[in-house]
């Protein structure tokens, strides 16, 4: 069965200005574009309603490209970042210098706690085009 697909057309009395549509928003980034993760500090609200282990350090995922090599690699909302190529990460900025180093096509090792999962995790992320 072929279906058309064609514009709705105006309701009586409607403007016939038709509204433009929203622009779809960008999926935010850190300093890091190349991976398409955003971080924040963890934080004790965060650490208490995560459940973390006490004195756990690191940079919580906040968003992630679904796109991306970091989300194939298992990276999630959510997971906490300890170390990116065994150098570790407490702060953004950490997170933001260790990564910024890193070329297209590197793979970067980034540790990470998992809440969901109760467990440390190893993700091994390529690198991908060019930073934005």
């Amino acid at each position: 069965m072929a279906v058309r697909l064609t514009e709705r057309p105006l309701e009586q009395g409607a403007d016939a200005t038709p509204v433009p549509a929203k622009p779809r928003p960008v999926p935010a980034r850190s300093d890091s574009g190349l991976l398409g993760v955003v971080v924040r500090e963890v934080d004790k609200v965060v650490a208490r309603r995560l459940q973390l282990p006490e004195g756990l350090q690191g940079v919580i995922v906040t968003s992630i490209d679904p796109l991306t090599s970091a989300y194939e690699a298992g990276l999630d909302r959510g997971d906490v970042i300890l170390e990116v190529n065994r150098q570790p990460v407490r702060t953004t900025g950490d997170f933001a210098r260790l990564t910024s180093r890193a070329v297209p096509g590197q793979v970067l090792a980034v540790y990470c706690y998992v809440p969901d999962l109760g467990q440390r995790a190893l993700r091994a992320v390529r690198v991908e085009g060019t930073q934005q």
